[in-house]
């Protein structure tokens, strides 16, 4: 796993003069002798450094024990970076490449072990990502279905920014502060890795309202409930108005209450196990927006709106060990009012292997599919704007994530657009990502 390894320096010459300067060890002090002598011989022939770094939580490190002693207080910072190479290397509008990247970094800090404030934490985050989108540009997709789902404007922001609290062994748990919904809703555990946008945040509910989805956070309350191993509650209220992706967003461009409106967001989750096979979870879920939406038919704003959505994540292999590596998801998502919705139904879905190579468990290789469906309303206003109105767009992603470390994941990816909405012309994608935990 690691490259050629550093050369080695030891004091071979050093142990054996000082065992012929010793007298023959006594039976007694057989034992010791031999124990000290494999300790010096392992303290003579170190582990390559970079065999070592490889192994490393973080690139950077533990900073000497820092690391640890500050988390053991109670503060936790983190930073990554995420380079992406997207090209779209036929079919769209054109043919071309961008390198684009996300810094995201911030830091917990624990109350319990700060001051000794049992189940308190706060979070603060900020991103910036650089590089220009080709998802508009080249393919010409809706933003919902974008090549990658860090794809956004050119900002620094200010991002998550909330108190939490939890209560009863972390069976209940409240934040509050500025929060991001698409880290807690409409979920799937085994498709996060995936680089096309649509396995994030559900296209159909980015249509239906403008509250907080990446790559801009707002006020929110969040709740979750534990109340038993097999159930998972979770009830948010987030501002309708989280302002526009714009360069000069940096965070706080947000609006509360009056025309702003509030998205009433919950969700529940069963975990079982059918006829003591796999574990299996369902969730249902529901969003309702209070605030303004365009009716296509009419062009008045009309208030309220919402949608529905099922996930379902079916483990269908396990090891021996009881490890998942083979696992199925399936997402569903329906909004009903086409007059107001752009995006009424949406379906996505796929399979995901764990360790599909030997000797590497951690690599994951994601073979998936998402389809939007466009409103009448919604291809009628696309096609004012454009002259071009499709349908719906279907998305067909390719993508392996190699673990050279803990801190350090390489990803190459390949997608199919079909139909884009936009340039209603097939693309293809060829894309590599690069992840680094400092």
């Amino acid at each position: 796993m690691s490259p050629a390894a550093i050369a080695r320096h030891g004091r071979w010459g050093l142990v054996a003069l000082a065992a012929l300067a010793l007298p023959p060890p006594l039976p007694a002090q057989q034992q010791l002798f031999l124990q000290a002598h494999e300790e010096e011989t392992a303290d003579a022939h170190p582990r390559p450094y970079f065999t070592n770094w490889l192994e490393w939580d973080n690139m950077t490190g533990d900073w000497g024990g820092t690391r640890k002693q500050w988390a053991d207080a109670g503060f936790t910072p983190y930073a990554n970076y995420t380079s992406e190479l997207l090209s779209n290397v036929a079919g769209g509008f054109d043919t071309g490449a961008n390198l684009n990247g996300l810094v995201d970094f911030g830091f917990g800090l624990d109350y319990e072990k700060l001051l000794g404030w049992e189940g308190s934490s706060f979070f603060m985050s900020w991103h910036w990502y650089h590089g220009n989108t080709i998802s508009q540009n080249l393919v010409g997709v809706y933003s919902g279905q974008n090549v990658s789902g860090y794809e956004a404007s050119q900002a620094f922001r200010f991002y998550t920014i909330y108190q939490g609290q939890t209560f009863f062994d972390d069976k209940l748990e409240i934040k509050l502060g500025q929060i991001d919904s698409d880290d807690y809703f409409a979920l799937s555990d085994y498709n996060p890795f995936l680089v096309n946008a649509a396995f994030g945040a559900l296209p159909s509910t980015d249509t239906v309202t403008n509250m907080p989805i990446y790559p801009l956070a707002g006020p929110a309350l969040y709740l979750r409930a534990d109340p038993v191993e097999e159930l998972t509650l979770q009830l948010a209220c987030f501002t309708s108005d989280v302002g526009q992706d714009l360069v000069t967003n940096h965070g706080f461009g947000w609006e509360v209450g009056g025309d702003a409106g509030w998205s009433i967001v919950g969700e529940l989750a069963l975990h079982f196990n059918l006829t003591d096979g796999p574990p299996t979870t369902l969730k249902l879920g529901g969003m309702w927006n209070t605030g303004p939406n365009l009716d296509f038919t009419t062009g008045d704003f009309v208030n309220g709106n919402g949608d529905m959505w099922m996930v379902i994540d079916q483990a269908l292999i396990m090891d021996d060990h009881g490890n998942k590596k083979v696992c199925a998801f399936l997402t569903l998502s329906y909004a009903p009012d086409q007059a107001i919705t752009a995006i009424p139904l949406y379906i996505d879905g796929g399979l995901t292997f764990y360790g599909p190579l030997p000797n590497r468990p951690d690599d994951i290789l994601g073979i998936a599919a998402n389809y939007a469906q466009y409103s009448s309303g919604g291809r009628t206003v696309q096609g004012a704007l454009t002259g071009v109105a499709a349908p719906s767009t279907t998305v067909l992603e390719a993508t392996y994530q190699y673990q050279v470390a803990p801190w350090l994941q390489l990803q190459p990816d390949f997608q199919v657009f079909f139909q884009p909405n936009i340039s209603n012309q097939t693309a293809y994608t060829v894309n590599f990502r690069t992840i680094i935990a400092f």
